[in-house]
């Protein structure tokens, strides 16, 4: 039985996240936003909450050691001994909202991108939704710290992560940098062009007062009569699209911003894996601030190229940012309960509970169960369209044969390789040489891995039994694996 204590700090946790998925969030003001800032009064009841970077613009970091935006117009007309009037501060005003369309891109996006709701059909100002915040901080934090951008996402539910991503790269493209070239690149071309056609449909709606020459509007135009390739007009910024079927043609340029979509769909064959196709992408791409590679995909099952991304930016073995997006996090999959809540606490099963650790709601759980019965979906289907962590997203998709609740059992007990490596011998073929000298190379991309190796210290004979379970080379083949048994225990 749930004691009493326990319901009334899972109804305390409960109004916490409830607060955190419902917070208010204004691009104008900037409240509500993930990225760290500094409130500015303007005149009065009036204030702004700036991005931290723009407090090392001299005029502005005045203003704040004034109070305001109005005080710092008032010091400037007492300085030149001329009456105070309100234009001395609507050009300030003119001046800070001019250099926060460079410092602030949820601002930016808010006032200048137009996107198409689901609900009503309409184009209406481009809003962050809490998950695409959250994104923007990551990609902010590493812009604003002169890193290169390096993130990999692991996408389940449709919150426009692919949306923000190349947005983002507008904003950089159109705003920040100029020749600044930026590739998308994704399995089949026709994805890669409509990912693109997010840009041609931002400059097509982009407001003439925002623009470079107010009298030469935003435009994209073929980039020397390429049918591939686009310029960003009086910018020189090229954007240019590729695929998995010809990953040649992005030996062309050079890159900056490099956009790599549902990595986890890319077929390999013999001659071309995925992770070949990604490393030659990468390698060409610039490596300082301002340059961003984000590669982003759908989990495809373990085991495969973008897994093994994923857990190397997990693990902190490679410099990219890892983000999943639980469906807990999403304010449309609320739904408000029906019975006391001190009831529904007490009515949660075992699979509730594992909902509730890994972060959601109870009116998340409440929407979960009814979603589930309304729709006839079992537990694993459940489960693969709506993960409640990264773990459960991979574990839940692909053709697993064990249930992951017991697959996460056993990886408790895991632990990384002693050593990768190969075996090299004096021959490589024919019966004189390849048993002798047989001896192990360490090297981090070797094909061997190896927990723990053989005991020198006790010799007997026949001592070590090996079973081989041997896999293939084809993309559908599993690992070859080795298990060896010591007989003398």
């Amino acid at each position: 039985m749930i004691s009493r204590e326990r319901i009334n700090q899972v109804i305390q946790e409960n109004e916490r996240r409830l607060a955190a998925i419902n917070v208010h969030f204004d691009p104008v003001t900037g409240e509500g936003s993930l990225i760290q800032r500094k409130r500015l009064t303007l005149t009065g009841d009036l204030f702004v909450l700036l991005p931290v970077t723009m407090y090392a613009i001299p005029w502005i970091r005045h203003a704040y050691a004034l109070g305001s935006l109005e005080a710092l117009a008032r010091e400037a007309c007492r300085k030149q001994k001329i009456r105070f009037k309100n234009t001395f501060y609507s050009e300030m005003l003119s001046d800070l909202i001019t250099l926060r369309l460079d410092h602030d891109f949820e601002y930016w996006a808010y006032l200048s991108v137009k996107i198409i709701d689901k609900k009503s059909g309409m184009p209406i100002p481009f809003k962050l939704n809490l998950p695409q915040r959250e994104l923007v901080a990551v990609l902010e934090q590493q812009r604003t710290g002169k890193k290169p951008i390096r993130v990999v996402i692991v996408k389940a539910r449709q919150w426009g992560g692919s949306t923000v991503t190349q947005i983002y790269y507008s904003w950089i493209q159109i705003r920040l940098k100029t020749n600044w070239n930026s590739v998308i690149v994704t399995d089949v071309e026709n994805q890669a062009r409509n990912i693109r056609s997010m840009f041609t449909r931002l400059a097509e709606s982009y407001p003439i007062e925002l623009a470079d020459d107010p009298e030469r509007p935003l435009k994209l135009i073929p980039f020397e009569g390429s049918s591939k390739t686009r310029q960003v007009r009086d910018r020189e910024n090229i954007i240019d699209i590729s695929s998995t079927e010809s990953p040649e043609s992005t030996r062309g340029f050079d890159y900056a911003l490099c956009h790599l979509s549902e990595v986890g769909l890319w077929k390999g064959t013999l001659l071309r894996k995925p992770e070949d196709m990604v490393q030659n992408i990468r390698g060409g791409v610039k490596k300082g601030a301002y340059s961003a590679i984000v590669m982003e995909s759908t989990a495809k099952g373990v085991g495969n190229f973008f897994h093994r991304e994923w857990i190397a930016a997990k693990t902190g073995k490679s410099g990219y940012y890892p983000f999943f997006m639980p469906w807990h996090k999403f304010a449309d999959y609320l739904e408000t309960l029906t019975i006391a809540i001190d009831t529904f606490i007490i009515s949660m099963d075992d699979d509730d509970w594992t909902r509730w650790e890994q972060g959601a709601t109870l009116e998340g759980i409440n929407w979960y169960r009814n979603y589930m019965r309304s729709e006839n979906m079992d537990k694993w289907r459940m489960e693969s369209e709506f993960p409640g962590d990264d773990i459960e997203a991979f574990q839940s998709t692909g053709t697993p044969f064990f249930h992951r609740k017991y697959v996460q059992m056993l990886r408790k007990s895991c632990r990384a390789p002693l050593a990768e490596g190969n075996l090299f011998a004096d021959a490589v073929i024919g019966n004189a040489g390849v048993l002798r000298n047989i001896r192990f190379e360490a090297s981090p991309k070797g094909l061997l891995s190896v927990w723990e190796f053989p005991d020198k210290s006790i010799v007997v004979k026949n001592r070590y039994i090996v079973s081989v379970d041997i896999g293939g080379t084809t993309d559908e083949a599993d690992y070859s694996t080795i298990n060896v048994l010591d007989r003398y225990w």
